[in-house]
């Protein structure tokens, strides 16, 4: 199981997470209080997690400061209005889509068939996009790897059996790639992917994200509810699959200012379903345009004016 070193730490709600040797347990409050008096009483555990919280503060300190800067002078994903990321002073292009289920369903508008997703990927292949993933602009977000000129990101929401029967092959046979924002709490349920379909896309090359544990819409939560939908569906993807999860789509593209703040705490990307002017088109809130049935060409989906799902 692989827990990302930026995400070990306490957290003191009903349901914290406390790690000791590399391992996380799952506690209830009057654990949590004698987990506490135990590290008090190991002065070089005390001493490596004061040491964590120190850096983190100035961490935070500096994307404080970083934020008062003129955005030209701004590193990391940070997005314009023209949908452009900026890494290091570059401006690329950049366009994410979001799609659900590749299937012949004459009632459900954000169903399109797999012909019609074959097209619409020829058709992005042959305007010279390069496909990128979730975990391809986080290490862009961290100066590992460098933004493609025309980038284009395919996500698809909720983990639809037919993502692995009819959009995973047509990916494969296209020489495409996307992220499966899977709601965790639903793997292998009725219409939805298992947990063997997931492994085999991920030995594929394809990248899996959060979706939530339920996919209850975050922003109508208590923080404590909403906290666990993100910690635990991220904490089950990681455990089950083992891999990195450190991207989000939250439900129905909501999110608050508390949302996004815990967001952040456990993810490096995050994706809103509508693009929306009220909301900075950034690191943790990633417009993304929704893929309707009735959208035949790419410039029709960015025309799009409703949110997804």
């Amino acid at each position: 199981m692989h827990i990302s070193s930026s995400k070990k730490k306490i957290i003191g709600i009903t349901t914290a997470l406390i790690l000791t040797s590399g391992v996380v347990y799952s506690v209830t409050n009057s654990d949590l209080v004698q987990a506490i008096q135990a590290l008090d009483q190991t002065p070089t555990l005390k001493g490596q997690l004061s040491a964590q919280r120190q850096q983190q503060k100035e961490q935070q300190k500096n994307q404080t400061a970083s934020k008062k800067q003129n955005t030209s002078e701004q590193t990391g994903l940070i997005l314009t209005k023209e949908d452009s990321m900026r890494v290091h002073g570059e401006i690329e292009p950049l366009i994410s889509l979001c799609f659900h289920e590749v299937i012949d369903s004459p009632k459900d508008p954000l169903a399109i068939t797999p012909e019609h997703f074959r097209i619409l990927i020829r058709e992005i292949k042959s305007k010279g996009y390069t496909f990128v993933d979730a975990n391809d602009l986080i290490k862009i977000k961290n100066g590992e790897m460098k933004q493609p000129q025309r980038a284009i990101m395919l996500g698809f929401d909720d983990g639809y059996k037919d993502n692995y029967l009819n959009a995973y092959p047509i990916l494969r046979e296209e020489g495409a790639k996307a992220t499966f924002f899977l709601i965790s709490g639903e793997i292998s349920h009725k219409n939805r992917m298992t947990y063997a379909d997931i492994e085999e896309m991920i030995r594929g090359g394809m990248a899996i994200g959060s979706h939530t544990v339920s996919h209850r819409k975050l922003s109508t939560l208590s923080d404590e509810e909403a906290f666990r939908e993100m910690n635990d569906s991220k904490f089950a993807l990681e455990h089950d699959f083992g891999v990195p999860v450190n991207s989000i789509a939250y439900p129905g593209g909501y999110e608050t200012q508390s949302v996004l703040k815990m967001a952040h705490k456990m993810y490096d990307v995050g994706f809103v379903a509508s693009d929306n002017a009220q909301t900075p088109n950034e690191a943790m809130t990633v417009h993304r345009y929704a893929v309707f049935k009735w959208n035949t060409t790419l410039d029709s989906i960015l025309a799009n004016p409703q949110p997804a799902e």
